[in-house]
C-alpha cells in the first residue's frame, strides 16, 4: 500500500494489491503537502500518520471481492503494533516516506 502525497491533492491509496507494504510517497514540495483525516503529518518530516480506520475501509472497498483481505490487512496492522508503530491512541500507523 503507498499514500500518494503531493500539494495539489489530498493524500491518495495506491497499490492496494500489495498488503505486505505500507509507505508514503511525496510529489512536489514536501513542505506543502496537503493532508486530511486519511493521512496527516507525522511524529518527523520521514514519516506520516495514517488513519487506521479509513485505510482499512479504503482497501477493502477496492478489494473486498477477494477472500482474506481483511485478515491481510489486520495482519499488517498486527505487525505494525508489535513493531511500536501506532500512535498511542493505536488508530494512527506511523508509515515512512519514501523519496
Amino acid at each position: 500500500m503507498i499514500i500518494e502525497l503531493s500539494e495539489s491533492a489530498p493524500p491518495q491509496l495506491s497499490d492496494e494489491d500489495r498488503l505486505d507494504r505500507l509507505h508514503a510517497t511525496v510529489s512536489g514540495d514536501p513542505s506543502r503537502t496537503l493532508f486530511n483525516d486519511f493521512c496527516e503529518r507525522g511524529p518527523d518530516a520521514d514519516h506520516v500518520w495514517v488513519d487506521i480506520a479509513n485505510l482499512r475501509a479504503a482497501v477493502l472497498a477496492r478489494r473486498d471481492h477477494e477472500p482474506g483481505v481483511a485478515e491481510q490487512f489486520d495482519g499488517v496492522i498486527a505487525y505494525a503494533t508489535s513493531k511500536g508503530w501506532l500512535d498511542e491512541s493505536g488508530t494512527l500507523v506511523r508509515a515512512h516516506i519514501e523519496p
